[in-house]
């Protein structure tokens, strides 16, 4: 599993147990096709948090508390935080399931936006229809829909980028 530590955790025993390392070559080629993000807030006041893991479900919930502690340390509503998780989860999930190597989930707190982008890299899925209300799964990007301002995706021969930005309140002061 690839990580790069929020920059708001702190604590050697913290940054022993997360790895950092170079973004795989493969990941940079398929980022390379994606839209530059804004930069018009001040560096002290954006955030940004990037976990690499194989796209497989056992590492969902991994990438869910690395983005639990992050959105902690950025100092983010109880309901912020709950809701963008379960965007993270619905989002991670579906790479899993879809992804055939590996996804990456980058959290992008900016202003009142979290931008959460996950890509997979791998062939590119190809759904079966609509669920059914009988059905089990296949709700996931539903969910993120209700819950995020904007929701793209994109898929191309090396995999799919998918982004949701979601509205914050002001982060708490302490």
């Amino acid at each position: 599993m690839y990580t790069t530590p929020p920059s708001a955790v702190r604590g050697a025993s913290r940054r022993k147990q997360l790895k950092t390392v170079r973004r795989p070559a493969h990941a940079a080629k398929a980022l390379a096709g994606t839209p530059p993000r804004p930069t018009s807030a001040p560096a002290e006041k954006r955030r940004m948090a990037v976990i690499s893991a194989p796209a497989q479900k056992c590492h969902v919930s991994a990438i869910r508390r690395h983005a639990a502690a992050c959105l902690s340390a950025w100092q983010l509503t109880d309901d912020d935080q709950h809701w963008s998780l379960l965007i993270v989860g619905e989002l991670a999930g579906n790479a899993a399931a879809h992804g055939r190597a590996d996804m990456t989930v980058s959290l992008d707190l900016s202003d009142l936006n979290l931008s959460i982008q996950v890509t997979d890299y791998g062939e590119p899925s190809h759904a079966t229809g609509h669920p059914s209300p009988e059905d089990e799964s296949g709700r996931g990007i539903g969910i993120v829909c209700r819950l995020a301002e904007s929701l793209d995706s994109s898929t191309t021969q090396d995999g799919t980028h998918v982004r949701a930005v979601y509205r914050i309140e002001p982060p708490r002061t302490t």
